[in-house]
């Protein structure tokens, strides 16, 4: 899981050793109803599957890492092994913490462990997407910065079907333009 436009809720003065065990005020389980940054409201409860520890400035060991939120953890005991990078569930890899080995700001997942913990616990992975992607409308004779500039602006939600591949609930599309 990529990140990209997303602004997980973080602990930035923890040590990642002690991720599994924070009782953070922001990693309360399942809720119907969130005033968080992206302000995400979903018709059904909800929770957040990824968290971030480490602070955003440094390039140390106190870098970023998005890791699963620690009330999953322990909800569905699972283990963090850094000295290998990855989260472990039932004794084999379920996460690979990239942000920790790569200093990249990805949460790997392997999708049938995954997917088999969420069915077990009656969980379906959604996630709300959002991108853009930027072009020029009347291109034609004009020079690009005499052109009229626009953003496509895509919203939708996404969720990971029973049989492992990823589905789309829902896409909008909105072309602004730059005067």
């Amino acid at each position: 899981m990529e990140d990209g436009r997303l602004d997980p809720d973080e602990e930035r003065h923890v040590a990642l050793s002690a991720w599994p065990t924070l009782d953070a005020p922001w990693d309360q389980g399942f809720v119907t109803n969130r005033n968080n940054r992206c302000q995400l409201k979903l018709p059904i409860p909800w929770r957040p599957l990824i968290g971030a520890c480490g602070h955003p400035d440094r390039r140390d060991e106190h870098r970023p890492v998005l890791l699963p939120v620690p009330s999953l953890f322990r909800e569905w005991e699972l283990a963090l092994d850094l000295r290998r990078g990855l989260v472990l569930a039932r004794g084999e890899p379920l996460f690979g913490l990239a942000g920790w080995v790569h200093r990249e700001c990805v949460l790997f997942a392997r999708q049938q462990p995954l997917q088999s913990l969420l069915m077990e616990h009656g969980y379906t992975l959604v996630w709300w997407w959002r991108g853009e992607r930027r072009g020029f409308m009347d291109f034609g004779m004009h020079r690009q910065e005499n052109g009229d500039l626009a953003w496509a602006d895509y919203h939708g939600i996404g969720y990971l079907g029973t049989d492992g591949r990823i589905q789309t609930a829902r896409i909008d599309k909105k072309m602004l333009k730059r005067q």
